[in-house]
């Protein structure tokens, strides 16, 4: 079988040499050992597993991504990926461990200069649920973002499932050439115009940031990390919830961010403004099949303490701003004028020693990786079975980037919704942040409507 062809051909030769674009500097430039700019992906599976299948199918996947696959060569504006001729391989981890103390692994930073950016490791586990793998996918922001991972972690278990049942193995053709232009982003009709990019700069940088101290700058403990599992019922009756509502999750995890941040740590919020800095998708439908890569803007939506404190209020003033920022595509406006800032002679250097895009906290909603537009996973009662091997769960830990205190993500699978959070232990004790998750899943829960 001509795999190259069945797959939907070589990639060209032009992608093994792709120069960086100013996201992928920044990201790159802000990554430190205290604080990798390294997100990770957890997947959960009961049942059996066919490991040659697994190992197999992820070699074919990520053989079609280019920047998961190579190296950065060189530095600053002169910078490139250069592809690798040895793939990364799935490292399959010893039995013995729970799957909460695998979900409990730190996670180490990465050398782009030394390995493509994509770590991948599976720990065979027996729990209450029964016997299964945890998958921990760990990928460094400045090769893909979490849709690029979506994409990769879709083509894998698609193939997984074509190779089980002995099928023809199939993948839509991606559109390399749109690798070249992953820096150039649409202009809203009508474009942003001088006064409103002005007005919109204002109410970001205006006033002080809310901002937690790092109170243990030296601190040799990794980030801290969370997770909270809803189960199917009460994922439903949020679902059903939130469409009476004409709410989404998004919202509901933003408006989350807010009050908790107010009610955790009400002597900073006093100082200043709660800014959540929030992940945008820039992805446009011919965007679909452009391999993994970062396709994604930045937002920063900032509120007073007193704002905060009304729910419906706080709800309905999210919902609007989340609304223009679609409308307008805001999220954009943050990576053009980094791409601005690099033509400046120490730019970049001003705007981080002025400190305007340091957020109080991140909060990342991210889509569901089941609902794949290329794939039709087999579901068996609601529940995706790959040949006996069924998905409980997929989880994501977003990076915390440099000074920010607490990454907190919602993603969706398939019949479950989860939260988590990674917490640095630069900024507040075990117990500390025990407390801000746990006040944030009781405010989800309650903001949401769900009942335990």
């Amino acid at each position: 079988m001509d795999l190259s062809q069945t797959l939907g051909g070589p990639i060209p030769a032009d992608c093994d040499r792709l120069p960086l674009a100013p996201i992928e500097r920044f990201l790159l430039r802000n990554d430190q050992p205290a604080h990798p700019m390294v997100f990770r992906v957890l997947l959960r599976f009961d049942g059996p597993l066919q490991e040659d299948c697994l190992t197999k199918a992820f070699g074919l996947a990520i053989s079609r991504q280019p920047l998961l696959t190579s190296i950065v060569q060189g530095t600053g504006q002169q910078a490139v990926w250069q592809r690798c001729k040895q793939l990364p391989q799935l490292l399959w981890q010893p039995a013995g461990r729970t799957a909460d103390e695998v979900v409990q692994t730190p996670i180490e930073s990465m050398s782009l200069a030394e390995a493509p950016g994509i770590r991948c490791r599976i720990w065979p586990v027996a729990d209450e649920s029964g016997k299964g793998i945890v998958i921990l996918l760990e990928i460094h922001h400045a090769c893909s973002d979490g849709q690029g991972a979506r994409q990769l972690i879709a083509e894998w278990f698609g193939l997984y499932q074509q190779l089980i049942q002995n099928e023809m193995l199939q993948l839509p053709a991606l559109t390399y050439a749109q690798l070249q232009d992953r820096a150039h982003y649409r202009t809203p009709t009508p474009p942003i115009g001088t006064w409103e990019g002005l007005r919109n700069l204002y109410l970001t940088v205006r006033g002080r940031t809310a901002r937690l101290p790092e109170q243990f700058p030296q601190s040799p403990r990794p980030d801290f990390i969370h997770e909270h599992v809803y189960s199917v019922e009460e994922t439903a009756g949020l679902r059903q919830n939130l469409k009476h509502r004409s709410l989404s999750i998004n919202d509901v995890g933003l408006a989350t961010a807010f009050s908790s941040f107010q009610h955790c740590f009400p002597h900073v919020t006093r100082k200043g403004y709660i800014t959540v800095m929030h992940p945008v998708d820039l992805r446009w439908p011919s965007d679909l099949r452009t391999p993994a890569c970062n396709r994604v803007g930045v937002s920063f939506l900032r509120l007073k303490q007193r704002d905060c404190l009304d729910e419906s209020q706080l709800l309905h003033r999210i919902r609007n701003e989340m609304q223009y920022i679609k409308r307008r595509y805001v999220g954009a406006e943050f990576l053009r004028g980094l791409a601005a800032a690099e033509k400046l002679p120490g730019g970049i250097d001003r705007i981080q020693g002025w400190g305007w895009f340091v957020p109080s906290l991140q909060f990342t909603c991210l889509g569901d990786t089941t609902r794949a537009l290329y794939y039709r996973f087999n579901q068996v009662e609601g529940v995706i079975n790959f040949g006996g091997l069924k998905l409980h769960r997929i989880s994501g830990f977003m990076q915390l980037g440099p000074f920010l205190p607490i990454s907190v993500a919602a993603c969706e699978t398939n019949q479950k919704l989860s939260l988590t959070a990674r917490i640095s232990s630069r900024h507040l004790t075990h117990q500390d942040a025990q407390e801000f998750f746990s006040t944030y899943v009781n405010r989800f829960s309650a903001t949401g409507g769900i009942q335990s």
